[in-house]
């Protein structure tokens, strides 16, 4: 089994105890193990059975960590059948990496390549955060864009795929609980092999990890180009139009006043199947209650085509 391994260190505990003798470090503890084990759920899904292993040193305050997969062999199959890559020899270190607990190394090229505002896995990107919200992400392939403010930031697209997962972010905010213990000043990250501290935590860290559960956010926000098929005759302005797009049927609330005013005053007539080519603002939210929730507006009427009466021409 290939192994993953990182030393934790509770700094300022002044006697030994085991994790059951001091509730903070005990549910610091398993909060790890939750982080480390939904983290490699998160990213390789069912090929796997992460398995973590947190033993104390003689220090005290210290244990060393251990990630190891256990590799389902018939789901490696398919995945090497899939010819997938990231699928076929699932490695630990990928998720200690997309943490952020493995410090980076500036001789390889394409980590000292990495644009401005990068920032190497979820514990630094939380803390770079500091708490503030994010107001959008672009998915870019193996890198994914993270709007804040004024501030565009660049993180991997693992490292994303752990921040939007529930179990990670409630294991992680569980291991930085700790420190809300007086007698625990910081928790240090370490290389095992280099004795360097990787990473360490400090009470001011402890709201920028927490979990902040919201009841909804806004997925699409845009306005875009669509042709519609009028699928019924509109009888108030102030209502709902129905339209089709060949596919799907689409509620969207008529905002173009002078095409409004064009047809109240029977300049022309408008029918079913009529099109109308528009330029609709979609906005989309995801709600924990009831999922997603769409919202059409068409904002302007750019062109109105009869069929049967018009020709057939191309474009918008």
């Amino acid at each position: 089994m290939t192994l993953a391994v990182f030393d934790i260190e509770y700094e300022g505990l002044r006697r030994r105890e085991t994790t059951s003798g001091n509730p903070a470090v005990a549910e610091s503890v398993i909060g790890l193990d939750a982080m480390l084990t939904n983290a490699g759920r998160a990213l390789f899904g069912y090929l796997v059975e992460p398995e973590v292993d947190v033993r104390a040193t003689q220090n005290v305050g210290s244990f060393e960590v251990d990630l190891g997969f256990n590799a389902n062999y018939g789901m490696a199959r398919r995945a090497s059948l899939a010819g997938v890559p990231q699928y076929i020899d699932p490695q630990p270190a990928v998720v200690i990496e997309a943490l952020g607990l493995r410090a980076p190394d500036l001789a390889d090229a394409p980590e000292a390549e990495r644009p401005e505002g990068w920032v190497d896995g979820l514990i630094p990107f939380l803390m770079r955060l500091n708490g503030r919200r994010i107001d959008r992400v672009f998915l870019t392939g193996e890198q994914v864009d993270v709007e804040v403010g004024d501030e565009v930031l660049h993180i991997s697209v693992n490292t994303y795929r752990l921040l939007r997962h529930i179990g990670v972010r409630r294991g992680l905010q569980h291991l930085v609980s700790a420190i809300a213990d007086p007698d625990i000043s910081r928790i240090l990250f370490c290389d095992r092999q280099t004795h360097e501290t990787v990473l360490e935590l400090d009470a001011g860290d402890i709201v920028s990890l927490a979990l902040v559960e919201d009841r909804e956010v806004p997925l699409v926000d845009e306005v875009r180009t669509m042709a519609l098929s009028l699928a019924a005759p509109v009888f108030r302005s102030d209502a709902c139009w129905t339209f089709t797009d060949g596919l799907q049927t689409i509620r969207a609330r008529m905002c173009d006043e002078e095409f409004l005013h064009t047809i109240d005053c029977g300049v022309f007539g408008l029918r079913p199947g009529e099109i109308l080519i528009v330029n609709m603002h979609v906005t989309t939210v995801q709600k924990v209650d009831t999922g997603l929730e769409s919202t059409y507006e068409i904002i302007r009427v750019i062109d109105h085509r009869k069929p049967g009466k018009h020709i057939l021409i191309p474009g918008i």
